[in-house]
């Protein structure tokens, strides 16, 4: 014997979302979304600032050393990612002894140290050492960059002047910090 069909009505107490209620929380989520973004993009320029910083640290304190512990003169530059140093590279950093002294690392001739890769999304490096060098030489007899002093920008693309900063090399080695807001980058948009 077949069971009988039933009306589906709805229950008593039974409720749910109307479209206009649905399309009421879409709307308000997106406007919370939008306001939101902006602060998410400065956090994660600030992250990549920070990065940048400790990267650059590292690698400036490591040519010190190595320079000086191998006795072996290392550079320190801006790469492309192919070796050929550059003043303005986002993609990599190097340290390499250039043993046949072209000043661009050569991977079947020089002794590569470190090549770290930047993933710059939020912002640009340059080098500035000198008027028309694109690296900086640390000597083998002190560990200093001794007539390659200089600086390393990091310009953040939104123009934002907090998260821009310098760190600088003495001849005599020694490496600063130095943001915007005590010494000018000069980064432009």
């Amino acid at each position: 014997m077949p069971l009988p069909i039933k009306d589906k009505t709805p229950l008593e107490g039974e409720t749910g979302f109307s479209l206009i209620e649905l399309l009421i929380t879409l709307i308000v989520l997106a406007i919370v979304v939008s306001l939101a973004a902006p602060s998410f993009r400065e956090w994660r320029e600030r992250i990549e600032a920070l990065r940048v910083k400790s990267i650059l640290f590292s690698a400036l304190k490591q040519a010190k050393s190595q320079s000086y512990g191998t006795q072996n003169d290392v550079l320190f530059c801006l790469s492309d990612g192919a070796g050929r140093c550059h003043r303005n590279s986002n993609k990599k950093l190097l340290l390499f002894v250039d043993r046949n002294s072209n000043k661009h690392f050569d991977s079947h001739i020089d002794h590569l140290i470190l090549n770290e890769n930047t993933h710059l999304r939020y912002g640009a490096l340059s080098l500035g050492a000198g008027s028309r060098r694109h690296y900086a030489k640390f000597y083998s007899d002190t560990g200093r960059p001794r007539g390659h002093m200089g600086h390393i920008k990091y310009c953040p693309n939104s123009g934002d002047t907090k998260n821009m900063f310098q760190v600088s090399f003495n001849k005599f080695g020694i490496i600063k910090y130095k943001p915007n807001a005590i010494h000018r980058t000069g980064c432009s948009r």
